[in-house]
């Protein structure tokens, strides 16, 4: 059988046999092929009987070092890792890790596990089984960096004792030179964590993300694609195993203070020895956290602030009672004023990183938190615009006051001045940000639920807040209408907050009806942009919806302004696109209404054909697709061809709005 032929099932296998046991000089190049050929099968994913077939074979010890490490590399699952191949893998470190000829195999055997574990295709039940063997590995320095990472991810409260404890510190002593020390530190880090009783003071710290060994990027590679094919998401992978603590001293032995305390827990007298409920750290993932929490109660750490450590703590702060709520607004108001309003020793970045814990758990809340509100009316007065711009916008989307002068006089004159003095894409983050607060408000009113953290009964007045809401958007609209023009990125911004308000407002059982200002409207008609003509029609029709639905709640004299200007959009986009009079029939609408007849004359005597420039047969936005479908003459086109063959492709919303002209609908 030569290395050009097909290799199925078992065959591998025992090809692979042949070429390593069978004589010959030429042996070392059939194993070659044979590897080369099984490395390509082991880039989909090796079938079960394959698998153990082939994992069978390696545990046989019969390859050289270097091939047994590129046979490893093949031993690749098409989703999980059987529990049987995991099993053999561990027996064979136990039965060889004392062989100094095998070690250079033992520590790739390891890596190969620690692979398997990180990427989540091996169930952890297994690795628990041996959490001895892996901590007994600690005291031999060839295999202590990879099995101080199997000790680290596999450690439950319950494992740590003193004597493992005075154990590591022993190590520690003896490897302070060796390359493995810090990770044994992250070891002892760890344990200080769930019992810092047990643990000295002056243990260093070190970073979690560079202590431990690396697996080679060959099997790295391979192990990703097969955690894809299981569908496992690589941004839940760190959330697998709850982190309650952070190492809480530095280098020179002096304690180092966080903004999110760690998780602690003081016990007195007769609760030292209290069993009847359990505490955070007890848990390893958020699942059994919150199922043992539906029916038990489970202890706050002593600092509450320390449930920020992660979203499984924020899970306890949510089903808390109304004096634990309390008691974290007060010491998170305490935290925000001091350290944000004041000078303080904390970092930049980790600074950062508490706001966008805040904004976490203002999400999975969904809703804002009063005293977050507080201390943004007071941070943004003196704020320089730019420091911590994300988290600050993301934290203004949950505003929580209760009448839209408060509202202004607190948080938006101050947006308007940062939107007014900034660049283009500055106030596209506005924009945005107003858009979600928009959402947001408006998901308030409609659920209409009580809200957590909420220390008295407020009645806010949703319709009040998001009516003028939407017009200080259109007033911003207005004011940078010469950026609006020029600016494609900020139009199409502001297009987008319109479409979701026209959507929430045409499913909203309140009279809600906001018509985009003219700058934007017309700022389109007038744009390079197709794409965008489509869209902002498709706003246009909404509020033919819209209407149906206020008229029979208001008068039609509240709404009169609306209509006319709804109608008048209505109309100039008619007459420009498909009648091809956007002068002759300028006084239906608003677009060249005001402008001076003087003008008018200019214009048709310099530019030829100038009434159908935005004719969507002339129009420069749609030149791409009519003139590509339609190549000879445009002048001999006749307009119901284009409008079954081009528009209803690619422009579906124009094609609806059309659709309306030859009935003689009337607008509105």
């Amino acid at each position: 059988m030569s290395a050009d032929e097909s290799i199925k099932g078992g065959e591998c296998v025992e090809w692979l046999r042949d070429a390593v046991l069978g004589g010959g000089g030429s042996r070392d190049s059939r194993v070659k092929a044979v590897l080369q050929r099984m490395e390509q099968r082991a880039a989909l994913g090796l079938r079960l009987p394959l698998l153990r077939a082939l994992a069978s074979f390696w545990l046989e010890n019969h390859l050289t070092p270097k091939n047994w490490s590129f046979l490893g590399n093949c031993i690749i699952p098409e989703k999980n890792m059987p529990d049987d191949v995991v099993r053999n893998v561990i027996h064979w470190i136990q039965c060889n890790y004392y062989n100094a000829e095998n070690t250079s195999k033992v520590v790739y055997a390891l890596s190969w596990l620690q692979g398997v574990m990180e990427y989540n295709l091996v169930n952890m039940d297994i690795l628990d089984i041996y959490y001895e063997f892996f901590f007994y590995l600690l005291n031999f320095d060839k295999f202590s960096g990879i099995s101080s990472k199997f000790v680290y991810m596999l450690t439950k409260p319950q494992d740590v004792t003193r004597t493992r404890v005075l154990l590591l510190l022993k190590l520690t002593k003896i490897e302070r030179l060796s390359r493995h020390y810090n990770s044994l530190i992250a070891v002892i880090n760890l344990f200080k964590g769930f019992k810092p009783e047990y643990v000295p003071e002056n243990v260093p710290i070190v970073s979690v993300n560079t202590v431990f060994p690396k697996i080679n990027k060959t099997l790295a590679l391979a192990l990703q694609r097969a955690q894809v094919r299981c569908n496992i998401q690589t941004a839940l992978d760190s959330e697998t195993r709850l982190v309650w603590w952070k190492p809480t001293s530095s280098n020179s032995g002096q304690s180092k203070s966080f903004l999110i305390p760690n998780v602690e827990y003081i016990h007195l007298g007769s609760s030292l020895y209290s069993k009847d409920s359990k505490t955070c750290i007890d848990f390893q993932n958020a699942r059994d956290l919150m199922v043992y929490n539906i029916g038990q109660a489970i202890d706050i750490p002593a600092n509450i602030l320390s449930v920020l450590i992660n979203d499984a703590g924020m899970h306890l702060l949510m089903f808390a009672d109304k004096s634990l709520q309390s008691r974290f607004s007060y010491n998170l108001y305490q935290i925000l004023y001091n350290n944000y309003l004041k000078k303080t020793t904390f970092t930049y970045e980790e600074k950062k990183v508490f706001l966008r814990r805040i904004v976490t758990l203002q999400n999975y809340l969904l809703q804002g938190i009063p005293i977050v509100s507080r201390f943004l009316a007071i941070f943004i007065s003196n704020w320089n615009g730019h420091d911590f711009l994300d988290e600050i916008l993301s934290l203004l989307e949950w505003i929580t006051f209760d009448t839209f002068e408060e509202l202004y006089d607190c948080i938006l004159e101050n947006i308007e001045t940062l939107y007014l003095t900034n660049n283009v894409y500055y106030q596209c983050s506005i924009v945005n940000m107003l858009k979600r607060m928009y959402v947001r408000i408006h998901r308030r009113m409609t659920l209409n639920r009580k809200p957590f953290f909420q220390c008295r009964e407020v009645k806010y007045d949703s319709f009040e807040i998001l009516t003028n809401l939407t017009d200080f958007m259109a007033d911003l609209c207005e004011k940078s209408s010469q950026n609006i023009y020029g600016s494609a990125i900020l139009r199409n911004a502001f297009l987008d907050a319109y479409l979701k308000i026209g959507e929430l407002q045409t499913n909203c059982s309140q009279p809600l009806w906001s018509v985009a200002p003219r700058s934007l409207t017309y700022g389109i008609l007038c744009s390079f942009s197709g794409f965008s003509i489509n869209r902002m029609l498709e706003l246009i029709l909404k509020y033919d919806t819209i209407y149906e639905k206020v008229k029979l709640q208001l008068e039609k004299d509240e709404i009169e302004d609306r209509i006319e200007l709804s109608k008048s959009y209505s109309t100039d986009y008619c007459n420009c696109l498909w009648l091809g009079e956007s002068i002759k029939s300028r006084k239906q609408g608003v677009l060249l209404n005001m402008v001076p007849i003087e003008l008018i004359e200019i214009m048709e005597s310099d530019v030829e054909e100038c009434d159908v420039l935005l004719d969507i047969g002339h129009h420069v936005a749609f030149s791409t697709y009519t003139y590509m479908q339609f190549p000879h003459d445009m002048a001999d086109l006749d307009k119901s061809l284009l409008l079954e063959m081009a528009i209803p492709s690619y422009f579906p919303n124009i094609s609806k709005f059309i659709e309306k002209v030859p009935k003689g609908t009337e607008w509105v």
